[in-house]
């Protein structure tokens, strides 16, 4: 988010300034390093910031303005541990510190650590009442995790107070943008840039309001499948379009479908019988603070005459840094009066614009074991690697293989390759904003105008 970056930076900027400490007492030997970092830091040169602020502190380790300035440039090189224990020194040496609490406030947000960024702004401000970083810092965490109603009221307050700043009507703008009200969001964008014409924040502000991805996705997936089957039966193989979803995203937090699905998903009907059965279903997901979030889905099929209904469900953890944990659940009763289920879980990385996915599941199919036979279950693996090409695209390409017993003397085997691409619908009232916003000057500026018109429509 460009806003938790540029904010992020300004807010760093101005704690090395706040844990400067230069007075009229401070002598020339003192001066030099601290302006030295503080110009460095101005330059973005944070890693030659780091240096300094290391030997400032290996010549004289209780120096604490260098100890909250080093904190500050750790926890924006993306260090945040690193930075916390800067700042746990610095409250070793000078008990309630205000700088040191707000530092950690920061690197505990950007780590995503919220309880515990709320807690170290609410110490600086039992240190001092009402100060603007300390509540800036609970702002930006009610955005960062979700409370956009939250942390449109606290930077409205800000606001209020500075009315000629306009960084808290950026911050307000981004909250009404995560409500999902870009227009609305677009003109707290324009009102900011009025107050700053030459600010980023507010051009930034208002170019993601302009090219918000729109509510309506569409995903599409197409595959193959080849079923191995060890019995009597020959082997079969199914492959073109598997799965088409329209997505509509109610609020922030809540997306929610309907899709068409004719893929081999987990079900083990497919197995036994060597083909697949398309189902319809109803789906919806739901994030939880930006921690975790929870998909449930439910629907119907007909597999060899018998009318299936089941449900399932997803549930993601995300953990510190690029890993999340997946768990997952399936029931599906027939109405043969058997009922099929499977439960597993699996390991998300997440590194950018790139994501690593693998699963691992056991399933039951309902049916009774044939004395001295196989049990009637499986056991399904899955991988996945996908990619986020730009303007709200995804594409994932996949594979999954399963063992199926039987209840008899054999099993069947499967296996499955898949290519899915997922691209959100273009709204119109969006291309008449990029006509609003963008004025044609000349031929370059044409050219950069027509290939925004063609981003925004893949969006």
């Amino acid at each position: 988010m460009t806003l938790r970056i540029t904010c992020g930076f300004a807010t760093v900027l101005a704690l090395a300034l706040v844990g400067l400490g230069l007075g009229p007492g401070a002598g020339v030997a003192q001066q030099m390093p601290q302006e030295r970092v503080a110009g460095l830091v101005d330059r973005g040169d944070l890693a030659g910031a780091r240096v300094v602020l290391d030997a400032m502190l290996a010549a004289d380790p209780s120096d604490f303005d260098a100890r909250i300035q080093r904190g500050n440039v750790r926890a924006w090189l993306g260090d945040y541990s690193g930075a916390r224990e800067d700042y746990g020194s610095a409250l070793a040496t000078r008990p309630g510190s205000y700088a040191a609490y707000v530092g950690t406030g920061y690197a505990f947000a950007w780590e995503g650590n919220y309880p515990n960024a709320v807690g170290a702004f609410d110490a600086a401000l039992q240190v001092q009442p009402g100060s603007e970083d300390a509540l800036k810092g609970l702002a930006y965490v009610a955005l960062w995790s979700g409370r956009v109603s939250e942390a449109q009221s606290r930077f409205q307050a800000l606001s209020d107070a500075h009315p000629d700043d306009p960084e808290f009507l950026v911050g307000v703008g981004h909250a009404v943008l995560a409500d999902r009200r870009p227009a609305e969001a677009a003109d707290i964008f324009r009102e900011a840039q009025a107050l700053d014409p030459t600010g980023e924040d507010a051009r930034l502000g208002l170019d993601a309001a302009l090219f918000t991805p729109p509510r309506l996705g569409l995903t599409v997936w197409g595959g193959y499948t080849g079923f191995l089957a060890d019995q009597d039966g020959e082997s079969s193989s199914k492959s073109g379009l598997r799965m088409a979803q329209l997505a509509f995203q109610a609020t922030s937090k809540i997306r929610i479908w309907g899709q068409y699905d004719d893929g081999m998903g987990l079900d083990n009907r497919d197995l036994v019988s060597g083909q697949t059965f398309p189902a319809v279903t109803l789906g919806g997901v739901y994030t939880w603070s930006g921690r975790a979030l929870t998909k449930v889905e439910g629907g119907a099929r007909s597999a060899l005459g018998n009318r299936q209904y089941f449900g399932s469900f997803d549930q993601v953890f995300f953990l510190s840094g690029p890993l999340a944990v997946k768990v997952l659940g399936f029931v599906g009763p027939r109405e043969d009066e058997t009922t099929e289920w499977f439960g597993g879980g699996g390991l998300t990385v997440n590194l950018g614009r790139v994501w690593i996915e693998g699963l691992a599941v056991l399933s039951d199919t309902g049916y009774e074991k044939v004395e001295g036979g196989d049990e009637p279950r499986g056991f399904h693996l899955i991988g996945n690697l996908g990619a986020r090409v730009g303007s709200g695209i995804e594409i994932t390409a996949g594979g999954a293989a399963a063992r199926l017993g039987l209840g008899g003397d054999g099993v069947n085997r499967m296996a499955e390759a898949y290519l899915k691409a997922s691209v959100p619908i273009a709204t119109s009232h969006r291309v008449f904003a990029l006509l609003r916003h963008h004025r044609v000057r000349g031929p370059n500026d044409f050219t950069q105008f027509a290939l925004g018109l063609t981003i925004a429509a893949l969006k």
